[in-house]
């Protein structure tokens, strides 16, 4: 059986940020054939990049189902899609850098204003695509 699964990612956003761990939590949306899901991922402030392929590849993982059949080893083949996969993994990016950078100087700020600003600003961070 040859099945064809389409995601498309909807929207990212902060789902927790704590600025004492170094660490931010957030919780992607995707659809999968027009059924929704949702993926929760830890970012570490390394590189925003590996965290994007990271997370299309889990996306991809996530909910695959494999039914082993001994006679047919093409049976269980199925072609995954992601819609705009090219600009959504370049938007993903350009927001994980976004929050990085804010993080970063949200760390070396001195001012409680200014710092507050910004945890505020990180802590409600969200991405519709």
């Amino acid at each position: 059986m040859n099945r064809k699964v389409v995601y498309e990612v909807k929207g990212v956003s902060v789902a927790n940020f704590e600025p004492k761990n170094s660490s931010i939590v957030f919780k992607i949306k995707y659809t999968k054939n027009n059924t929704n899901g949702e993926l929760i991922k830890t970012f570490n402030f390394s590189d925003a990049a590996s965290l994007v392929s990271e997370v299309m590849r889990e996306i991809k993982r996530k909910d695959n189902v494999v039914d082993l059949d001994e006679e047919d080893f093409l049976a269980d083949y199925q072609v995954v899609d992601f819609v705009d996969q090219e600009e959504v993994e370049e938007k993903l990016l350009n927001f994980f850098n976004r929050i990085k950078e804010k993080v970063r100087i949200l760390k070396k700020s001195t001012n409680a204003s200014n710092y507050m600003k910004l945890f505020d600003e990180i802590k409600i961070a969200r991405m519709e695509l």
